[in-house]
């Protein structure tokens, strides 16, 4: 070691298993702090987006028969897989909670909480976002952000409607929020932001999905680690079509910003597909079209996103017999959907069900998959997938809901 460049060595541990950082840490006094030097997190980030060694899998799963969501750290091969229960009693010793991944970006997590109450569902309401907090599932850290000052289930100024020729005034109330998380590379830091929609219209697509638009307004709050413990409120901001986003097939962060299928309707029964693209460093939104011009009813399990070689992908399960899965590239500056897989889906489930979630792409070209709660490796040249368990406690078997990859780091979030 004494012969090394510092930067040698930097590079040689940037590019370990991260189990053997952690086991590094305890060697010596050195070795703890080359690999709790920030420089080498950076460095192992840079490396993940240019290979696909350094990936692990960050897995929330849920069961009837354990109080609240689990989540679980996963690395190594799919058929020999190393798995530890994160610790999560910071939240869960303070009362019985759902937990739910904002998202996963350079080795934090950001989670959020909501209350169980029996008979209601409070997933898209603005008390979901009590609680909100970061995580270094490597390093145990935890930071929990202030409540940011959220408006009463009501707005206090008036609008005016018309009904059966009669004009009168009512408070325009929450519709939905959406929380989101990611990295701002112009700046080096981590943001979080919420979306708030209001209006007087009801999320019932079936009644009143053309007119749900009609006196929209939003906000937006955006909280930046290490700058300051205060959100910062915009208003109006946000586009309004990202008010139809599909909440379990979307918040996904790729080249710098965030993206959600969202759609505009049509009539009272077919939408059209777009993708809702929010640069943090711009704070600014955009539109991409999807691979192709889709016009589809309202089931809003035919799409999802995922990020496959740092590419945004678009995974397709509209057609009958094939999931396609599309790959984002630039070109010389041009950006242009190429498609990467048609999987067969009969050989990822007999009866197929519901959206593929696409979690990593080996070396090997393997891919690593998830469908149904169950992990599947499909493997492209011999047109086969292979059906993996990772869990160590059988009461969770099959009851992964999401995966997220993951590469491990040492960054504070005590910031």
């Amino acid at each position: 070691m004494e012969r090394l460049t510092p930067d040698l060595i930097l590079d040689v541990f940037s590019r370990l298993p991260l189990i053997f950082l952690i086991r590094a840490r305890c060697v010596s006094k050195s070795w703890h702090t080359i690999v709790s030097d920030p420089i080498l997190s950076t460095l192992r980030i840079q490396l993940s987006l240019t290979t696909n060694i350094l990936t692990d899998a960050i897995v929330l799963t849920c069961s009837n028969d354990i109080p609240g969501n689990q989540l679980y750290f996963v690395e190594g091969e799919p058929n020999y897989p190393i798995v530890k229960k994160i610790d999560l009693s910071f939240i869960y010793g303070t009362g019985q909670f759902l937990l739910s991944v904002v998202g996963v970006c350079n080795g934090l997590l950001c989670l959020t909480t909501y209350p169980t109450f029996p008979g209601r569902s409070f997933m898209d309401t603005i008390d979901t976002l009590k609680y909100i907090c970061l995580l270094n599932p490597i390093t145990g850290e935890h930071k929990q952000l202030p409540i940011f000052d959220r408006p009463s289930c009501f707005m206090s100024n008036m609008t005016s409607l018309c009904c059966f020729g009669v004009n009168y005034s009512q408070p325009m109330r929450i519709l939905t929020s959406l929380c989101c998380f990611g990295f701002d590379g112009s700046q080096r830091v981590f943001k979080v932001a919420i979306f708030v929609f209001y209006g007087n219209h009801s999320r019932d697509v079936t009644s009143s999905a053309v007119d749900a638009f009609k006196d929209m307004t939003t906000e937006m709050y955006v909280y930046t680690l290490g700058s300051s413990n205060l959100w910062r409120k915009t208003v109006g901001n946000v586009p309004t079509m990202l008010y139809y986003y599909h909440a379990n097939a979307s918040n996904v962060f790729a080249s710098g910003s965030l993206h959600w299928i969202s759609a505009t309707p049509v009539n009272s029964s077919e939408f059209k597909r777009h993708i809702v693209s929010f640069n943090l460093g711009y704070e600014n939104f955009s539109v991409i079209k999807p691979p192709e011009v889709v016009v589809v009813e309202r089931s809003v399990n035919c799409y999802a996103l995922a990020v496959l070689e740092n590419c945004l992908s678009w995974v397709d399960v509209n057609h009958e017999d094939f999931v396609d899965i599309w790959l984002r590239r630039s070109d010389n500056g041009v950006e242009s959907w190429i498609k990467h897989f048609s999987l067969q889906k009969e050989l990822i489930a007999p009866c197929f069900y519901g959206i593929v979630q696409p979690i990593k792409l080996r070396e090997n070209g393997d891919l690593l998959l998830l469908h149904s709660g169950h992990f599947i490796v499909y493997n492209a040249q011999r047109n086969m997938c292979e059906f993996i368990e990772i869990y160590e406690d059988p009461r969770v078997m099959g009851s992964a809901v999401e995966a997220f990859p993951y590469v491990g780091s040492f960054i504070s979030c005590l910031q």
